[in-house]
Formats: C-alpha cells, sequence, structure tokens
C-alpha cells in the first residue's frame, strides 16, 4: 500500500535519508509544482496544534511547514511532517567553499537571530538542511528546512529506539542526552557545519558509533581551514554549552574574518 499524507495530497516517494522508522523522503506526486519533502518517525506524543506552535517559524530563511500528521497506509502509527524546499542545491552535495562558505554561514546566523528572538531552537542544521544558489562564480544562502531533528526529538519512541538517519552529526552532544534545546545548540551545529565546508568532517570516527564518541568527547579531526578561524571553531564546539561562544560573538568574528 502506498503511504501518503493529508488525505492523498502528498505521496512518499525516494527515501533521501535514513530508514523506514526515521527517515527524509522526496514527495512523489504533488498537485502543486513546489518541492518539497517529508521527514518521518514514530508516532508523536505532543498533540498536532502544540507540535504546529513549536515548529511553524514564519522567518525569510526557513522553509514553509505544509503539513503535520499521520502516515496514510501505515499500519504502525508512523508521523509525517512535509516542508517545501527552498530552491537550490542542498549543500551536503556541493558543499561552498571559501568565502562563499562564509557568507553563507553568515547568512544562516542571521536567520538564527531571528530565530532566538523569539526564544525558539532550530536543533536541526546541518549540511543536508542547508540550500544555496549556484551562480556563475559563487553560491548564496536561499534557505533552509531544519525541522526533522526537532520532530524526532517529539516522537513517542525513545531517540534511540530507531537507527539515526545520518552516519554524520553536527548535534549538540547535549541533545543526545535528555537535555531540553537551548541557543548553544544552533551555535554548535552552526559552526559544525561551516567547519565541515571549510576544513573537512570536524569529528573523528569512520562510521556513526565512532563519530558520536568522538562528538561526545570532544574528539576532533584535524584543522584544515584558514588558522584564523580555528580559536572560534574550537570554542564553539566545546562539549559543554556554557563554554561556546554567543550568536552574536560568533557573528563578529565571521564578519571580521571576511572583511579582511
Amino acid at each position: 500500500m502506498s503511504r501518503t499524507l493529508d488525505r492523498g495530497k502528498y505521496a512518499l516517494g525516494d527515501r533521501i535519508y535514513g530508514g523506514p522508522e526515521r527517515g527524509l523522503y522526496a514527495v512523489q506526486e504533488l498537485a502543486r509544482p513546489e518541492r518539497h519533502w517529508v521527514t518521518v518517525g514514530p508516532a508523536q506524543r505532543l498533540p498536532e496544534a502544540e507540535l504546529r506552535r513549536r515548529l511553524t517559524w514564519n522567518i525569510p530563511g526557513i522553509a514553509p511547514l505544509t503539513y503535520i500528521g499521520p502516515i496514510e497506509g501505515e499500519e504502525n502509527g508512523y508521523d509525517g511532517l512535509v516542508e517545501q524546499l527552498p530552491d537550490g542545491d542542498r549543500t551536503d552535495e556541493q558543499p561552498p567553499k571559501g568565502g562563499d562558505a562564509i557568507e553563507i554561514a553568515i547568512a544562516i546566523g542571521e536567520v538564527l537571530r531571528a530565530v532566538q528572538s523569539y526564544g525558539w531552537v532550530l536543533a536541526g542544521l546541518r549540511p543536508e538542511t542547508v540550500f544555496v544558489l549556484r551562480e556563475a562564480t559563487h553560491c548564496r544562502f536561499s534557505g533552509m528546512a531544519p525541522r526533522c531533528q526537532l520532530f524526532w526529538m517529539t516522537s513517542r519512541e525513545p531517540r534511540e529506539a530507531a537507527p539515526p538517519a545520518f552516519d554524520r552529526l553536527y548535534i549538540a552532544p547535549e541533545l543526545m542526552g535528555s537535555q531540553e534545546p537551548t541557543a548553544a545548540a544552533d551555535v554548535f551545529s552552526l559552526c559544525a557545519t561551516l567547519a565541515e565546508w571549510i576544513s573537512g568532517y570536524p569529528f573523528e570516527g569512520e562510521h556513526f558509533m565512532a563519530r558520536l564518541m568522538s562528538l561526545l568527547q570532544g574528539r576532533r579531526s584535524g584543522w584544515h581551514g584558514p588558522p584564523e578561524l580555528a580559536p572560534l571553531i574550537d570554542r564553539a564546539l566545546a562539549v559543554e554549552p556554557a563554554r561556546r561562544p554567543s550568536l552574536d560573538e560568533v557573528l563578529a568574528e565571521l564578519e571580521s574574518f571576511k572583511s579582511r
């Protein structure tokens, strides 16, 4: 039986990341032309109205939330979240480099400022959820579709009950336990993503469990980016949230580096 949402309006297409229990899927059949994807996870423990309150972020740079509800044709009680994707390419496919990476990180930081002004946290920032438009000589930020991580974190089943959707981690270490996300978690994910673009994946390990232990213990790969940015990345990827710089500090240092 095919799996659909919203009375058949959205049909799950190919799986992009993860597994059947927790993953991101393309939308196969849609009357409207916009691009979407569906986050699939175990049934939610929060009512739909509360989920919508938490995840409807009307902020420029964040993809619109289109639908939240049960997966139809699914007997095991899975829920889905539909986001309308920004134009452009995912940065995990073609990472921005050099000055483009700094400009895009600053643009994301400005979106995070707006998020923080409402007292919200994304928690799901990672290269797969960031989109850029490529032009002749450079690329520019076009938006994010970042809700997958929070959606999985609010499922009824324990977080470890389903396999991870991604084998690379950019999530703050404290969120792998029972702590609620704070603004420091988004600083961690922003700088982990930037580090990936300009230096390579920032944590040691060849597979998920090794990378998880490196993230939790603060073991990082060698830095191959600009030496001037190494201290900022080192502080931002601290295991303890209190040791990380604020978002304003991160943006000030990136602006200063860009202007050199």
